[in-house]
């Protein structure tokens, strides 16, 4: 099964390009990379990733992520997506591929947990937080279904928020992977 990676970016090519790496093996996903008005040209990401998959698409206002997400939503060509930002890794790329693998016929959210970065560079573990994107597989299907999108009036902080928000009054199948990572 294949996997669109929607990755907004404002002026942050290195970071994306750590990003792509941590996926390892690029065959089984398609990265739509949304440039935010910036003047950086990302396409020439298909050199450094020959063999990988890229929709490129660029906001001619600066709008911030949510505004970005909701682009490349539009560019969508698989059943399934994730969203991760420039400079966010996959940290185990086989829990991603076994999450991957594991989904049911139906299933609208699979919620896995993920690590964040404090200051002093330590990482804290996660698991299966509702409010925020990371570590989150969605249905396109679903988000569809009920035109769940990205509140673009509050598009620099906390947009997440309120897309998982919405994705939990609306989901009968949202699943937690309590087995670890995405």
């Amino acid at each position: 099964m294949k996997l669109d990676i929607i990755i907004p970016t404002y002026k942050a090519k290195e970071k994306i390009i750590q990003t792509i790496f941590s996926f390892g093996e690029l065959k089984n996903y398609h990265f739509i990379i949304v440039n935010d008005a910036d003047n950086i040209d990302y396409t020439s990401l298909k050199e450094t990733f020959p063999n990988g998959d890229f929709t490129f698409i660029t906001n001619p206002v600066n709008g911030g992520p949510g505004v970005c997400r909701n682009l490349g939503l539009s560019a969508i060509k698989y059943k399934y997506c994730m969203f991760i930002d420039a400079g966010d890794l996959i940290f185990s790329i086989y829990n991603l591929n076994y999450a991957i693998s594991s989904l049911k016929t139906g299933t609208e959210v699979l919620a896995g947990g993920h690590f964040i970065q404090n200051e002093d560079d330590t990482l804290d573990f996660v698991n299966n937080s509702n409010n925020r994107l990371h570590g989150k597989i969605y249905n396109i299907s679903f988000l569809n279904k009920y035109n769940i999108r990205f509140n673009e009036n509050c598009s620099f902080t906390n947009e997440d928020i309120g897309f998982n928000f919405q994705c939990r009054l609306e989901s009968q199948y949202w699943i937690n992977n309590d087995d670890g990572l995405i």
